[in-house]
């Protein structure tokens, strides 16, 4: 069963996707209001650090992301739920902030090294994938760890495809994030091991 966590990011981004058509605004305008650019930091606008988290360029991009979400989503939740022994209490807590910590990862090495513009939920994904991959890596699941290093390759493989605006910074920033907050997570957690 997927928890109700995962269920509210999804929500989000549904949300900030809808509401501009909603209010009659521009929706093209509303998104680049949201998405990180490159003033970003120089203007210290450090709320989309996490709006850009949500905001989705079309309904193509909004879908691909929230199917990973639900995907990949459920089981970090299950991971961080299992590790903490109390099902729910933390776990919730614990993976809001493995969202938004490798989503703000995500828009920073964007900001920093990317293009100029970016928006989505996938660098925060591939973080939560970073994050299974250190729990696969360290509790010796190899099928596991099996099936994600496909998942990376392909996402990486289709990331350099000509025509394809994706953001392959961004990527890199999530799954960087989403491996430190593993490290950190499951190492500090050592019921897991």
């Amino acid at each position: 069963m997927t928890p109700l966590v995962v269920y509210f990011f999804i929500a989000i981004s549904l949300l900030v996707y809808v509401y501009p058509y909603l209010i009659r605004q521009d929706p093209m305008r509303s998104k680049y209001d949201l998405a990180t650019n490159e003033n970003t930091l120089k203007y210290h606008d450090y709320a989309r650090l996490f709006t850009s988290q949500f905001t989705h360029w079309d309904v193509f991009h909004l879908g691909v992301n929230m199917f990973s979400l639900f995907s990949v989503g459920t089981t970090a939740y299950v991971i961080l739920s299992l590790s903490l022994f109390e099902l729910g209490r933390y776990a919730v807590l614990a993976f809001s902030a493995l969202y938004l910590f490798c989503g703000v990862m995500a828009a920073l090495f964007s900001i920093n090294f990317g293009r100029r513009v970016s928006a989505g939920a996938s660098g925060a994904i591939f973080g939560i994938i970073g994050f299974i991959t250190v729990f696969a890596f360290l509790t010796g699941q190899t099928a596991l760890l099996s099936s994600l290093v496909l998942t990376i390759m392909i996402n990486v493989a289709i990331g350099f495809m000509p025509g394809l605006n994706i953001d392959n910074w961004g990527h890199l920033g999530g799954f960087v994030g989403g491996v430190a907050f593993g490290l950190l997570f499951i190492l500090g957690v050592p019921r897991l091991l």
